[in-house]
C-alpha cells in the first residue's frame, strides 16, 4: 500500500483511529463510531454505528501495510503530530504554525488513503499512499479543518463523499472524492480529484466563516499562519454543507 515491499500481513497494521486518541479519552461505553458514505447520486447509505469499548479495533485497521512502513514514516507522521491534534480534538484554540499546518494534512490525508483502502470499493489511486510517504503531502489534496458541536454525542465519525462536478455543463464531469473525519471537536476534510481535473483551490472552503483551509499553502503565501478554531461552529445541521 505504502511501499513494493512483498510481506504477509498480520494482525497489526494502519490504524485509522490510533491508539492514542482511544487511550486520550478513556474506555467509552455509548456509541463511538458512525460511518457515512454519500454516492455521486446523493444516497446516503446510512449511517452504521458501532457501539464498543475500543476505538482501535480490526475493524478500522488497515492490514496491508508492512511493518517497515507501519513503524517508521507512519508512526512518525503519527508521532509528531499527535499532540497538536490532541489539542484540536480537545477544542483548544490555538495559532497554526506553516509546519503544524503540514503535519496536520499528513495525518490527515493518511487517513482518508487508509480509510478508503479499507472499503470494499476504494476509490483513490492505490498511489497515493507512497507518494504521501516519499514528500509528504500531496499538493493537490486539499485538507481544511472546522470545530464540531461538541453536544454530539459521538466520538468518531467517519464519511467519504463521491461527487461530481460539471465546469458550466459543458465539460466532461469531475469527479471528486472527499473524506471527513470527526474526532471530537475536531473536523478534518481532505479532498482530492480522482478523475478529471479541477484547482485544488475549488476543493477547500476558503473565506468561509465555518472552515480553515491548511493545505495546500496558497501561493506566495507559504509562512501563513492559521488561527483555531474558526468564527463559526459546525452543528450537525450545517454539517453536510461541509462535507
Amino acid at each position: 500500500m505504502f511501499c513494493d515491499s512483498d510481506f504477509v500481513p498480520g494482525r497489526r497494521g494502519e490504524d485509522i483511529i490510533p491508539d492514542w486518541y482511544g487511550k486520550a479519552i478513556g474506555r467509552p461505553n455509548d456509541v463511538v463510531v458512525a460511518l457515512r458514505t454519500i454516492a455521486p447520486d446523493g444516497t446516503t447509505t446510512g449511517d452504521r454505528l458501532r457501539v464498543s469499548q475500543t476505538i482501535a479495533a480490526t475493524e478500522f485497521r488497515l492490514p496491508d501495510v508492512c511493518p517497515d512502513c507501519n513503524n517508521g514514516p507512519l508512526s512518525a507522521i503519527e508521532r509528531t503530530s499527535k499532540e497538536t491534534l490532541l489539542g484540536l480534538m480537545d477544542g483548544q484554540g490555538r495559532v497554526l504554525a506553516p509546519e503544524d499546518q503540514r503535519l496536520i494534512a499528513a495525518w490527515a490525508q493518511l487517513k482518508a488513503i487508509t480509510y478508503d483502502a479499507t472499503q470494499t470499493s476504494p476509490v483513490l489511486p492505490r498511489s497515493l499512499g507512497k507518494r504521501l510517504l516519499a514528500s509528504g503531502p500531496i499538493r493537490e489534496f486539499g485538507v481544511m479543518l472546522g470545530k464540531y458541536d461538541s453536544r454530539s454525542p459521538l466520538e468518531v465519525s467517519l464519511i467519504r463523499h463521491h461527487s461530481t462536478l460539471s465546469m458550466n455543463g459543458t465539460q466532461q464531469p469531475v469527479w471528486v472524492s472527499r473524506t471527513t473525519l470527526i474526532f471530537g471537536n475536531l473536523i478534518l476534510s481532505a479532498a482530492i480529484v480522482v478523475d478529471g481535473w479541477l484547482p485544488v483551490e475549488f476543493l477547500v472552503h476558503r473565506d468561509v466563516a465555518e472552515a480553515v483551509d491548511i493545505w495546500p499553502p496558497k501561493i506566495g503565501d507559504e509562512r501563513r499562519s492559521v488561527s483555531w478554531p474558526p468564527a463559526e461552529l459546525i452543528t450537525a445541521s450545517t454539517l453536510p454543507r461541509f462535507v
